[in-house]
């Protein structure tokens, strides 16, 4: 019986992980410095299947999103390389804490960016922030949250250079694929 359950426990793979939360209170945002020959915008209703272009996505759970999130997307040559999403109101769930946040008004958090594997290193993660800080900033919003793991070096380097700021720190281990427990509970602002 033993011998089964310690064989059981070296089948599941354990890993102790932090992410980081950062915020910027939108009141300087970096010029434009990019000469990227695409277009950002807002994508469409319609248009979220296209975004599978990019990394597999869940439509249903996209369209969800769309209900209290803007998502801004990178086209160049009639194919989307980058999408970037904000959330504008409501509880925002950070999986890795396994918990909700309400936003306080006039606060967003960007989530769930990427950009596909051929125009990595070109700045299109960069550009996606700064397009949807000055969109917010424009529309009254004073604060706007990212999180990245400590590992994601690329997303904590992107955030840095538009000037976000740690804030917070939080630990979890995760099991099997997708499931974590929460070690250190995020210090989420509350004012």
């Amino acid at each position: 019986m033993l011998y089964r359950f310690r064989r059981s426990l070296r089948k599941i793979r354990f890993k102790i992980s932090k992410e980081v939360l950062l915020a910027h209170d939108l009141k300087e945002i970096p010029a434009n410095d990019s000469n990227l020959p695409g277009v950002i915008r807002q994508i469409t209703k319609a248009e979220l299947p296209r975004l599978e272009e990019v990394s597999p996505n869940d439509l249903n759970k996209n369209l969800k999103r769309l209900e209290h999130s803007w998502c801004y997307i990178y086209e160049e040559g009639g194919k989307i390389l980058g999408f970037f999403w904000i959330q504008l109101r409501g509880d925002h769930f950070f999986q890795q804490s396994g918990q909700y946040y309400t936003l306080l008004p006039n606060h967003a958090a960007g989530y769930h960016g990427r950009v596909s594997e051929e125009a990595r290193g070109k700045g299109i993660y960069k550009q996606l922030l700064l397009q949807s800080m000055r969109d917010l900033q424009d529309a009254g919003y004073t604060r706007m949250y990212g999180y990245a793991n400590i590992n994601n070096h690329g997303s904590l380097k992107g955030l840095a250079r538009v000037g976000f700021k740690d804030i917070s720190t939080w630990g979890y281990l995760e099991y099997y694929k997708d499931k974590f427990i929460n070690i250190s509970p995020c210090r989420f602002p509350t004012q």
